[in-house]
């Protein structure tokens, strides 16, 4: 019994959306496929914005659509409240040059997990002004010390006994 391989025609492969995974990040940015007649009417804003929880940090990713004015992006963040409503308002995380149909992220570390972080990426083009606007919430997950160990027993020593058990006294 013969089999044939499933191919997939040209059209159906060019149809498919290209989606790109992010892993845990730190200030990285990858180039997605460039834009097409149909995304170009797309809107300028900065999608999936999100902030996932680890260990002690929050990875925060985002994408920088391929058809945007978006050529920068900064995110700042406040902790226990709002987020920033500004890009002066609350404390700098992220400043840099991001060019459109880009995946980006960044890690944010040394974070307690009694606190919420809220942040706010802000989208600005070529003359500074901010076109897009989103916001993330998150709270780190605990830093969890490895427990006790209990009833360990070394393997290189044998059982101690007196001297004259061995003898058969």
């Amino acid at each position: 019994m013969t089999t044939k391989p499933n191919r997939l025609k040209l059209t159906q492969l060019e149809s498919v959306p290209s989606r790109v995974a992010i892993g845990t990040v730190i200030g990285l940015c990858l180039a997605a496929r460039p834009a097409s007649a149909d995304q170009a009417a797309q809107t300028a804003q900065i999608e999936r914005f999100t902030a996932r929880p680890r260990e002690g940090a929050l990875v925060l990713t985002w994408v920088v659509p391929p058809a945007t004015d978006i050529s920068r992006v900064v995110i700042r963040y406040r902790v226990d409240g709002p987020p920033p409503g500004t890009v002066d308002a609350g404390m700098p995380l992220y400043d840099e040059a991001t060019p459109p149909g880009t995946v980006c992220g960044t890690r944010h570390s040394r974070l307690s997990p009694r606190h919420a972080y809220a942040y706010s990426a802000f989208g600005l083009n070529t003359e500074g002004r901010i076109v897009s606007t989103t916001f993330a919430v998150g709270t780190p997950l605990a830093v969890v010390p490895p427990d006790t160990v209990r009833n360990l027993r070394r393997a290189d020593v044998g059982i101690a006994t007196s001297p004259g058990a061995r003898s058969g006294r």
